[in-house]
């Protein structure tokens, strides 16, 4: 198990705010939120090292909904759909 640090992070107030409302909204902790996204940063670095430049432009041309909110849309595209049937 690697050890914790604790972080002091300056963000403008109105972040801070938005933040902590997001993620209490989520059922998820500000620290928690701002650990995936490093985690997902440093997947990110990491991945980006071993794609050719060619991959590296392309990246991004598709962007939209995170994958979780694609199946979640397309999970109640069935629904409603089935439920007509």
């Amino acid at each position: 198990m690697q050890t914790k640090n604790k972080l002091t992070l300056w963000v403008e107030s109105d972040l801070a705010s938005f933040g902590k409302d997001w993620a209490k909204q989520h059922g998820r902790s500000l620290s928690n939120i701002v650990t995936e996204y490093l985690i997902r940063l440093k997947a990110s670095a990491i991945k980006e090292k071993k794609v050719s430049p060619l991959v590296r432009r392309m990246s991004g041309i598709l962007s939209g909904a995170p994958p979780t909110d694609i199946r979640a849309t397309y999970r109640k595209h069935l629904e409603n759909k089935h439920a007509r049937a």
